[in-house]
């Protein structure tokens, strides 16, 4: 036979509370319906000034970090005028050398043309002119005695 109280017992079970459907986004509490929720508190002084030490915590290493990727830039930007101003003096340099290289083997300036067919100088050394002399009076020579004869003949045909 089955007593009241072990009736009752079954019903005294403790019972599975049921999670709610949604969650807060401001309080974090749960409810079911949104129309019957009301946030309730943010009063709490505690963790209002733990949200500001936070707070400031942060943008206190956002500055250090900026402060700090500020200064690496500087060093970059400092690095790099070092180098190209070093560049520019190495260029300098070189550029300077191979004008006084481009200087130096130039050679002697030259002076004026001697033109050797125009050379009239009968003691002139230069080889060329020489060579065009000999040459000149030969070629006349030469031409003079082969065409003589033939040019006189042509020359009184035609003037008479």
């Amino acid at each position: 036979m089955t007593t009241w109280r072990d009736m009752t017992a079954r019903a005294r079970r403790p019972r599975r509370k049921r999670r709610p459907l949604f969650t807060c986004g401001t309080c974090h509490r749960g409810y079911n319906s949104p129309l019957g929720h009301v946030c309730g508190g943010g009063g709490d002084f505690a963790a209002r000034r733990r949200r500001e030490k936070a707070s400031e915590r942060r943008a206190r290493e956002t500055a250090g970090r900026k402060a700090r990727r500020e200064k690496e830039i500087a060093g970059r930007r400092a690095r790099r005028r070092r180098e190209d101003d070093a560049r520019r003096a190495r260029r300098a340099r070189e550029d300077e050398a191979g004008r006084a290289r481009k200087k130096k083997t130039a050679g002697r300036p030259r002076g004026p043309v001697h033109d050797y067919a125009a050379c009239h100088d009968r003691e002139c050394k230069r080889t060329a002119c020489q060579a065009w002399r000999e040459g000149h009076v030969e070629g006349y020579a030469e031409g003079e005695a082969a065409g003589y004869s033939a040019g006189y003949a042509a020359g009184s045909a035609a003037a008479s």
